[in-house]
């Protein structure tokens, strides 16, 4: 498994989403930092009134009094004084996706490695990684706290300018400051829409923010050989007029990866769960091998986007794509 391409998000800019950053920064592996007996930090966090929860996952750190994080895309950003956080939950186990990177991280170029510790996370199997990538005259460094809950893994990175100063030690501060809140957990695990994979070979591979992430295998990121992913996230957005809906389904189609070449296939308008929809088929690559499909369901203030993107296997990733957005369930 190669994951350079992953692993590119954390040379962005700061509050800059990209959707690379689902899966990057997970870096926690024995055999690329070797083991030692030391003894294993322990760490007890509990909830206090200075706690804030950014994300649509169940999170929650305290800020630093100096800071005013707003909430982004991609889950919180302060822009002034240059620092980023973004949680993730992966429906994979702390042990399996941590075996799963290791043997690449070394294989990164840019990426470097400065400090990694094993500890325990009120209780669960937790990793704290420091990270700095340079990428030229960039040089951005990143903490990384992973920790087992259930049957999966949850994810909280903060980012910070290396040229800021105690950017760093600010930056683990509010890290180690992160909890899970487990009863805050069932009513926000998940966007309030819900995908039917029956009939599909896609499982769930993880949750981000508002967002779910299909693949085949059921991970991120995805061995399966097609490459095949769909996502179906929710953003608010104001009452549009039918004759608008086609003109702003083509316009975040091209947003989906604006370096590539698309030939639009097709587009067609109908209805899923009662509510107005717009899909965009369209083929790209070496003799349209790859495959990027985009429903966007609108409501009455909530636009629903389902979007899939297949590296081989077209025609069957196509209809695929095409079931799992008709199965979507609105909460609107």
């Amino acid at each position: 498994m190669r994951i350079s391409n992953i692993f590119a998000g954390i040379c962005m800019p700061c509050g800059r989403a990209t959707f690379s950053v689902l899966c990057a920064i997970f870096v926690f592996a024995s055999a690329a930092f070797g083991e030692t007996n030391a003894v294993v930090p322990s760490f007890d966090v509990g909830h206090t009134e200075k706690h804030v929860k950014f994300f649509d996952i169940p999170v929650e750190f305290v800020p630093s009094e100096t800071c005013r994080f707003a909430k982004t895309k991609s889950g919180a950003a302060d822009t002034k004084n240059k620092f980023a956080a973004e949680a993730s939950f992966y429906s994979v186990p702390f042990a399996e996706f941590s075996e799963e990177i290791s043997h690449d991280v070394k294989n990164t170029k840019g990426l470097y490695v400065k400090s990694f510790t094993r500890c325990v996370y009120n209780g669960k199997d937790a990793v704290i990684a420091k990270l700095v990538c340079i990428r030229g005259k960039a040089r951005i460094g990143k903490w990384v706290l992973a920790a087992e809950e259930g049957d999966g893994t949850w994810m909280l990175s903060i980012s910070y300018d290396t040229k800021g100063k105690n950017a760093a030690q600010m930056a683990l501060s509010m890290l180690k400051s992160a909890r899970w809140d487990s009863e805050y957990a069932s009513a926000s695990m998940l966007p309030s829409g819900t995908v039917d994979t029956s009939g599909t070979p896609f499982k769930i591979a993880a949750v981000r923010c508002d967002s779910l992430v299909f693949t085949r295998d059921g991970s991120l990121p995805t061995q399966h050989t097609d490459r095949a992913i769909f996502v179906a996230s929710e953003e608010s957005c104001g009452t549009m007029p039918d004759y608008m809906r086609e003109e702003y389904a083509k316009k975040r189609f091209a947003e989906i990866d604006p370096t590539t070449v698309q030939k639009i296939s097709s587009v067609s308008a109908g209805n899923i769960d009662g509510h107005a929809e717009v899909t965009i088929v369209a083929f790209s690559g070496e003799d349209d091998k790859t495959v990027t499909y985009q429903t966007l369901i609108f409501g009455n203030s909530t636009v629903t986007a389902l979007v899939g993107i297949a590296k081989g296997n077209t025609a069957d990733n196509l209809k695929y794509f095409y079931k799992l957005a008709v199965s979507y369930k609105t909460s609107y």
